[in-house]
């Protein structure tokens, strides 16, 4: 199919059947979106903060789209938070290296940036490492995924209303691993960081990756004892009492909060 010029738009409800065939026969039925999730983000995609951008060319056909969204851990999504996942990019097989996937990602990025984001990150197979590498993002190695903390936000509190006062607890964030696509791929477009940060050797049980995340947040602050002091003591305080950490971590950690 002959591209004269690639036009990009946010996605409209018309646009949804076209989007999820194409992100079903991309992804498969496990990954794609079906045709109601995604007029179910396109309706509702700036309070969700996760736009959808549809690429067509001057004569209307359909050449694309890409999907982000923010990060979510155990089903909770940070939508005020620093980080974006870029979930889907897909194009019709009939223009792929035109220059389609290049120009949705980029816009998607500065959608994503105008939105707040700071960070965006993406899960990627191997054959697409080194375009992703083309597009000024960085990717680490296979299975090595990544854990953060984040200043608190109001919606942190949802985490345990009952159990803290707001202000008094920040969750530990990560990327999940997806063995399908075993590279994470991360570009930095804004100025927010996250106050501590680690990276684990990913699983595919969400439980253990959260357990490892938990261990690698810990003996990065054991490591650099001064984050204690800026995160929510009842994270810190959480993170002593993990009996599987080195006695001497869980000692570090207590110490760095005065207990």
């Amino acid at each position: 199919m002959y591209i004269d010029k690639i036009r990009l738009r946010a996605a409209g409800l018309a646009d949804a059947a076209e989007i999820s065939k194409l992100s079903v026969s991309t992804f498969g039925t496990k990954d794609g979106t079906t045709p109601a999730i995604v007029a179910q983000t396109i309706a509702h995609w700036q309070e969700m903060k996760a736009p959808v951008v549809v690429a067509r060319d001057s004569n209307g056909r359909f050449l694309g789209y890409a999907l982000g969204a923010p990060n979510i851990t155990n089903n909770f999504a940070r939508i005020n938070g620093q980080v974006a996942v870029l979930t889907h990019v897909a194009v019709v097989s009939e223009v792929r290296g035109g220059g389609v996937g290049t120009a949705l990602v980029e816009r998607a990025i500065k959608t994503l940036k105008m939105l707040g984001y700071s960070r965006v990150f993406a899960q990627i197979r191997g054959d697409l490492v080194s375009w992703y590498e083309r597009l000024g993002w960085s990717v680490g190695p296979a299975r090595q995924t990544r854990t953060w903390v984040e200043p608190y936000i109001p919606q942190d509190h949802e985490w345990h209303p009952e159990d803290f006062e707001r202000g008094e607890f920040s969750p530990i964030l990560l990327m999940g691993y997806l063995p399908q696509y075993p590279y994470l791929a991360e570009i930095t477009i804004g100025p927010g960081t996250p106050l501590v940060e680690s990276t684990f050797t990913a699983v595919p049980n969400g439980e253990e990756s959260m357990q490892r995340a938990g261990d690698a947040i810990a003996r990065e602050i054991a490591r650099h004892p001064g984050v204690a002091t800026q995160l929510p003591v009842a994270l810190v305080e959480l993170l002593s009492e993990k009996r599987q950490l080195p006695a001497a971590v869980r000692q570090l950690l207590r110490a760095a909060i005065g207990n």
